[in-house]
């Protein structure tokens, strides 16, 4: 019979000892953020706040059950410092342009500060913002299209965040 002795009180300080010493070393400089924060911006207010903006790669033409594209569908994502997917407070400006024209065929601008809007445009899933564009007003779509996305953080002296994007229409 294997009799089991009680933990002796030096093995009890030995563990409490490294643990504290490892909580003592992620406290300090191993586990620092990357991100540095400008005095007066709002990554200095909130670290986490959108640091730019690109237009996912599941922007796409809308087709009708018809066949013919008829919109587009963008998504927005917007990334913090360390390049995660964040929600973002201020204006969302897209629009769209003929590439062989330099025509702009649609402009829409997104108010994010609103709550309900910000809500109602993000997707939780893909956490990007779904922006349906309806072009069944223009004649004829061409196949290649050009989507431009500006995001403008709140305050005098935020810088503007920008992307394009060319879309194409599927075969």
């Amino acid at each position: 019979m294997i009799r089991r002795h009680p933990p002796r009180n030096s093995h009890i300080l030995g563990i409490a000892t490294a643990f504290l010493a490892v909580a003592a070393l992620c406290v300090g400089s191993a586990c620092s953020r990357s991100v540095t924060a400008t005095p007066g911006t709002a990554l200095e207010a909130w670290p986490w706040a959108p640091a730019s903006v690109r237009i996912h790669p599941l922007t796409r033409f809308r087709t009708m059950p018809d066949g013919e594209a008829r919109g587009i569908e963008a998504r927005i994502e917007l990334r913090d410092a360390d390049g995660y997917a964040c929600r973002g407070v201020g204006l969302l400006t897209l629009h769209i342009t003929i590439t062989s024209e330099l025509r702009e065929l649609s402009r829409h601008a997104i108010d994010l500060a609103d709550p309900a809007t910000n809500s109602q445009r993000f997707d939780d899933v893909t956490r990007t913002y779904i922006v349906r564009i309806d072009l069944s007003s223009q004649e004829h779509l061409p196949d290649i299209l050009v989507l431009h996305a500006q995001f403008q953080p709140p305050g005098d002296g935020a810088a503007a965040m920008t992307d394009e994007l060319r879309i194409t229409a599927a075969p």
